[in-house]
């Protein structure tokens, strides 16, 4: 997804004209330069300075959560797990999606491109390859839930941090595949004077926007949103025979431990599935209507696709608090980061909690290394 950004300064256009633009925002053809909308008495140049400040608070916040996230993984090492390998893809992705951020602001400030066209191909180039990027990820997350939950013994033997890290770098290259006619036909323009960094569509330029939103609806929600409810609903059920069999006393002590820890990843993990796609739905159902139905430009409506813009990328500033929020050991590795930083010793406040964990960790040491 690219933000219109750079783009939204083009001749006008009538409220009757229908949208132009692609799944990534790339070629928005509405004018909100020094104009107000009649259907509505807000001027277009609130939205200029209400945008930059929306993204520089989720830049803001999203780049210091995702860098704690990524020191903790990377540097300590009880937290390089399989799951946490993902996270850490995951984290990856946003703050490469977040370190554009700021060009998108300066666009929107400017109503211009000042950044040349080296950095347009890489603004636009990043911010595609992320939405791509997270949610190949969030799809390998929940079949490795799926296959930690139910199949936790004949996984063991190939659920490891290699193949997880293989996995994280294939999930990147399909990513920069699918995104190629972004790569490609990203570019400057110029208009009244101003130059603006956008996707120009070979000719037919209708053919190649419809066929760009439907590959990428199919591939970037569609697709992934199947994989992962399929995952969900045999995860579910396998928590369910588990319950029924503890309810009986079936279920053994260790076998207990191994279940428990398994399911506060698995929550943790959905969670961030659930809080991706109820930020990036109601953006993909705008362009399937606007692709079925063309959406007439107002004010409003322009109001209503930055809106929806804005939550995408609110998504990647999300997604460490439900990590700290949802996940004991995290917000631990986050107060240790923390104390290490400042100099205060952790080891009495800490000590019991450690033992115990030693103790209840040993009966499933070898499955804690592959989660």
């Amino acid at each position: 997804m690219v933000a219109a950004g750079p783009q939204t300064t083009l001749p006008a256009v009538t409220a009757e004209t229908p949208w132009n633009f692609s799944m990534d925002f790339s070629n928005t053809s509405f004018s909100t330069a020094n104009s107000t909308s009649p259907d509505a008495g807000v001027p277009d140049e609130l939205l200029h300075i209400l945008l930059p400040v929306v993204y520089s608070i989720i830049c803001c916040i999203g780049l210091t959560g995702n860098t704690i996230v990524i020191y903790v993984v990377a540097r300590m090492s009880r937290a390089r797990t399989v799951a946490n390998s993902y996270i850490l893809n995951l984290a990856i992705a946003d703050e490469l999606l977040l370190l554009s951020m700021p060009f998108l602001s300066v666009g929107y400030v400017t109503w211009d491109w000042p950044f040349g066209p080296v950095m347009c191909k890489l603004v636009f180039s990043a911010d595609s390859v992320n939405m791509f990027a997270s949610v190949f990820c969030l799809t390998a997350m929940s079949i490795d839930r799926y296959q930690a939950v139910v199949h936790p013994m004949t996984s063991r033997g190939y659920r490891t941090i290699r193949r997880a890290v293989l996995i994280n770098v294939t999930i990147w290259i399909l990513a920069l595949v699918v995104v190629s006619p972004v790569l490609v036909f990203t570019g400057l323009h110029e208009s009244g004077g101003n130059v603006y960094c956008n996707i120009n569509w070979p000719e037919p330029v209708e053919a190649w926007r419809v066929a760009f939103i439907a590959y990428s609806g199919l591939l970037g929600c569609v697709m992934p949103l199947a994989v992962i409810t399929v995952c969900a609903v045999f995860i579910v059920r396998s928590f369910r025979r588990h319950r029924r069999s503890k309810r009986r006393g079936q279920a053994r002590d260790s076998r207990q431990i191994f279940r428990n820890r398994e399911r506060t990843i698995t929550r943790v993990v959905f969670a961030v599935v659930i809080t991706f796609f109820v930020c990036w739905l109601p953006f993909y159902i705008f362009n399937i209507v606007n692709l079925v139905s063309p959406i007439p430009i107002s004010q409003h409506n322009k109001w209503l696709f930055h809106f929806f813009a804005s939550v995408s990328y609110g998504n990647s500033c999300l997604n460490p608090l439900i990590y700290i929020g949802l996940n004991s050991h995290c917000r631990k590795n986050v107060w240790d980061l923390c104390c290490s930083w400042t100099g205060v010793d952790t080891s009495r406040s800490t000590g019991l909690v450690q033992v115990t964990s030693i103790r209840l960790s040993s009966l499933s040491r070898a499955q804690s290394d592959r989660r």
